[in-house]
């Protein structure tokens, strides 16, 4: 799920996520790690219009706690909470 918001996030962009930007050995030496792969899987539009919702779902305070700006039913023991 991350992934899938990282893309609007990224103006429509997928990116391989990475850890390691460089390495720096004991001789000072820093060797720069590739730039991550992009590739773009939805339109620029359509990247920001998904991320202003998301914004949008978080700033009007249509959902709260952990779950502000998930869609969906979050359920718990004794069934949906609404």
């Amino acid at each position: 799920m991350a992934q899938a918001f990282s893309v609007a996030a990224n103006g429509g962009y997928l990116v391989k996520p990475r850890i390691v930007e460089a390495i720096r050995r004991p001789s000072g030496e820093v060797e720069q790690m590739e730039a991550a792969a992009r590739t773009r899987v939805i339109g620029t539009e359509d990247g920001c219009k998904l991320r202003a919702m998301m914004e949008q779902t978080v700033l009007r305070h249509c959902a709260r706690g952990p779950y502000a700006g998930l869609s969906g039913r979050r359920q718990n023991r004794d069934g949906p909470v609404d």
